[in-house]
């Protein structure tokens, strides 16, 4: 005679409530525990699509100037800024400093000659799962 195996089955929910900022993102693991001992279950990732929390404002620049526009943007995997300027190329960020699942990005634009630096610059956020809606800002060049 054989003898039978008792299986319990246990299920358990858990509820992440995604904030602005992306809190929530990142990995989770199941620790079940019994008699027998306890075991810890592979990691569960859950991403967070890129989004920006704080656009740039759009501002006027003067001649023979500098400005700064800032983006922040947030989500899980680790999210990037890319900054494009009006003629579509990457502009350099001048800073991005990171908090948590968010990260803000600083880009510094020069007015030397009183007639360039103007048009729409664009902060596009993404990360290794998805890019997320840009946001521009328009800078007036030339303002005397």
């Amino acid at each position: 005679a054989s003898q039978g195996t008792s299986t319990n089955t246990v299920t358990s929910t858990l509820s992440v409530t995604i904030g602005e900022a992306a809190q929530g993102g990142g990995q989770y693991r199941c620790t079940a525990t019994n008699e027998e001992g306890t075991d810890v279950s592979g990691p569960a990732v859950l991403s967070v699509l890129p989004k920006i929390i704080s656009p740039p404002m759009s501002v006027a620049i003067a001649a023979r100037t500098t400005v700064e526009l800032e983006c922040t943007a947030a989500g899980y995997p680790t999210v990037d800024v890319v900054w494009t300027d009006p003629q579509g190329s990457v502009a350099a960020a001048k800073s991005t400093s990171r908090e948590g699942n968010q990260v803000t990005s600083i880009v510094s634009i020069a007015n030397n000659e009183g007639a360039d630096g103007g048009g729409n610059y664009t902060c596009t956020p993404r990360n290794s799962e998805s890019t997320g809606a840009s946001s521009h800002a328009a800078v007036k060049g030339n303002v005397t």
